[in-house]
This record gives structure tokens, sequence and C-alpha cells, in this order.
């Protein structure tokens, strides 16, 4: 059972953001007031002095005016509330300008998040409303990290009026009157807040353990490329969990739609497979695969005595995983690109002319040069080209005969006839 409300903003120079989401939980959703609540501020040096003025101010301050307007009970929002960001050094950051600010935010953030969700009595709500984008992003993702199933994450929208004006904090019950910055005077009892609850993936049961006692930063969990990988390969494996409870639930309707058209036959001859959204998890399993090629050569290699420590059909199905099925489909299948390898070696003596390159020959060739090559550079070699057993235009009677004669110009076939006389 929730015994505490927590609320944690992220905000820059907007401290209306937090009056803002308060009237959207409390006024917008009915947020029990009966539980007691804390609520938090990441926020830059500047923007922790807006908050504090305009804010917290004991006569003038937005927070006590929203309180006593709607009488919202349990309710607790003070100047230690506010944390102010720090860099490596921890000197307060102004604002968010260089990868190292970023970097010394995302750890900031990302320390707070897991120090709030400790307690499993409480109930962690974070909004990501206000703040530099980069600072919206680091919540939800450490939201990711180390949210419970009772943690939220939100969004506040509010009327194109009154968004990203100084003087309003939130829907007031009577009139009051701020101007646009066009100088335009607005109602404020009229303005809309609405509570935009954002649906987040919770990794927290893929974490070590450890991770959640220790002082674990941003980077110390995504960072430095060993880490995002580790947690993206436990975020493969939950995802391919939730696939195989999916692709049961997806294989019982295509068995009634198949039944329902008529198709039984048809009913135990399909498959439904999801892909699994992670790099890492392929590149885990491209190099499991080297792993094995490497040791299946070891093991089937000469250990020296003509033996290998292993057979090659044994060392395919204990370190290949093959069955005896696959060891002959793999056979036949490496036999015949051995074939195939041994016809492509004798490419050049079945095929002498592929015709590729007639256009440039025709273009750029050299006649005279193919005509001496092709024998056609003496009257010896012509007579022998023109003439033949077959006939030709010399014949073993001396006469004229019926006959053809190929010539080849410049990649051309041409086909000569002779006429009888």
């Amino acid at each position: 059972m929730t015994s505490t409300y927590l609320f944690l903003m992220i905000t820059g120079l907007s401290p209306q953001i937090i009056t803002e989401t308060l009237y959207a939980y409390y006024v917008g959703t009915g947020l029990d007031d009966s539980i007691p609540t804390e609520v938090h501020l990441i926020t830059t040096t500047e923007g922790s002095e807006r908050a504090g003025l305009t804010l917290l101010e004991p006569v003038t301050g937005q927070f006590h005016k929203l309180l006593d307007a709607y009488s919202i009970n349990n309710l607790s929002f003070t100047e230690d509330h506010i944390h102010v960001l720090t860099d490596a050094h921890s000197e307060r950051l102004r604002d968010i300008r260089t990868p190292e600010d970023n970097t010394a935010a995302a750890n900031f953030i990302c320390e707070w998040v897991k120090k709030f969700t400790l307690d499993d009595d409480t109930q962690l709500m974070v909004s990501i409303a206000g703040g530099r984008k980069t600072m919206g992003y680091y919540a939800g993702y450490a939201l990711t990290l180390f949210g419970r199933h009772q943690d939220q994450l939100s969004h506040v929208l509010v009327s194109e009026e009154f968004e990203g004006n100084r003087d309003f904090f939130f829907p007031t019950r009577q009139t009051e009157i701020v101007y646009s910055h066009t100088n335009k005077p607005l109602d404020t009892s009229r303005a809309e807040v609405t509570l935009a609850q954002i649906p987040f993936v919770r990794l927290r049961q893929e974490l070590p353990k450890n991770s959640l006692v220790a002082r674990l930063g941003f980077e110390d969990t995504v960072g430095e490329g060993k880490n995002l990988a580790l947690q993206d390969i436990r975020f493969a494996r939950t995802i391919n969990r939730i696939q195989k409870s999916m692709i049961q639930e997806l294989n019982k309707i295509a068995i009634i739609h198949l039944y329902i058209l008529g198709l039984e036959d048809e009913l135990d001859n399909f498959t439904l497979s999801l892909n699994n959204p992670s790099t890492q998890a392929e590149m885990l399993k491209i190099e499991q695969t080297q792993l094995k090629v490497t040791l299946y050569k070891d093991a089937v290699a000469d250990a020296g005595n003509g033996f290998g420590a292993m057979s090659m059909t044994r060392g395919k199905k204990e370190i290949l995983g093959m069955s005896d099925e696959d060891i002959r489909n793999d056979l036949e299948q490496q036999r015949l690109e051995k074939a195939a390898s041994a016809e492509m070696e004798q490419t050049a003596n079945i095929i002498k002319k592929t015709g590729l390159f007639d256009r440039v020959d025709k273009l750029y060739g050299d006649f005279d040069t193919l005509v001496s090559d092709s024998g056609g550079g003496s009257e010896e070699g012509a007579a022998d080209e023109v003439g033949g057993d077959d006939g030709g235009f010399g014949g073993d009677d001396g006469g004229w005969v019926d006959g053809a004669g190929v010539g080849v110009a410049l990649g051309r076939i041409c086909t000569c006839t002779s006429i009888a006389r």
C-alpha cells in the first residue's frame, strides 16, 4: 500500500510547470490528498532562484496560492526539495551547455530517480514537461531503468494562449487577468490544463540486484558501450519472453480464423514469429557462432597422431548443435558448391565470347588487328577459312557449288552465301 507520494519535476526557467502539474493531478484526476506528498524539483541554479521567488514566497508564492484555492492538504514543497544540478566537480550548474554538463546532468537525475524508488511503499510521479529536452529524456530513461509498477511518467498540456505565459501558473477559480505577449487580456479561470500519462518500459527486474543499492550513475548503467550492451541483451531477453506469450495467443487466433474459413487442412501448416529488436542480441549470437566454429576447428584438427580430438561428425553434433539431417544436408550442399566451383574454372573454355564488349569494340576496336588475329591476313588463311570440305568457293570437283563462308569482324557475325553459276 502506498504511504507517500513523491513528485519529481524537471524544470529549467519555467517554474509554472510545477503548479500546472500539481493542478492536473489534484484537480484534473482527483489525486487523493490524504496521502502525504512531497514535491521535489531538479533544475539549474537560475531555475532554482526562479522557483524560490515565484512559488515559495510566503505571501505571493503561487504554490501556496494553489493549495489555498483548491484546499489541497498534505502537500510539502520547501527549499530543501529543490535539487540543483552539479558538474563532475560538484559545482552548481547555471545551464547545460557542454557534453560534460549533459553527462553530469544525466548522472545527477539518474541518482535521484534511483533514490526515490528504493522504498516500495512510495509512488514516484515524474514530470518531464520542463527543462531542456535532454533533461526530460534522462528522467524518462532513468525511470525506465528503476521505475516500479506503481510509478508514473507524465507531461502537462496547457491551452495554447496560456502556454509559455510567464504570469500564468494554474487555472484559477475566479477571474484573474494576465496578458499575452501581444498584450491581449486573458482570463486564467478559462485556461485548460491536461495531464498526459506517458507509458514506459520497466526494466528494473532486468538490472543486477546490487545496482539498485549501489551508487549507480547514468554512465555506469548505460555508458561506455559495455553496460549498454548488457542492458540491451537483458532488454532483448525480456522482449523475447513477452513475444513467446504473444505468439501463443496469436497462434490460437490464427487457428480459429482458419477454422472459420474452412481451411481445416491448414490448421497446423503455418508458423508465426516475431523479430527481437536488439542489435546487441544479434551481435552476441554472431560472436557465439564464431566461438563455436573456432572450437570446432580445434577439435577436429590433427592432434599430431593423424587423429583429431573428435570426428567431424561428432564435432558438428556436439559443438555446432547440428542434427544428422542437418549434417547430411550440409554435406550435400558443400558437394554441389564444389561442383559449381569446378564448372566456374572451365568457363573460359566453354564460353569463347560473351558479347559484353561488342559496343566498345565496334567504336574503338582495331579492325586490322582483329582480322590478322583471326587468320584473315593471308591468302592461305583466307582460303582455309572460306573454302573447305563442306563446300565454299573451291570444291573437290573444281566447280562452283553452294556454300557458306562465315567471317567475323568487329564482334558482328556475317553470313555470306555464294551463288552457284
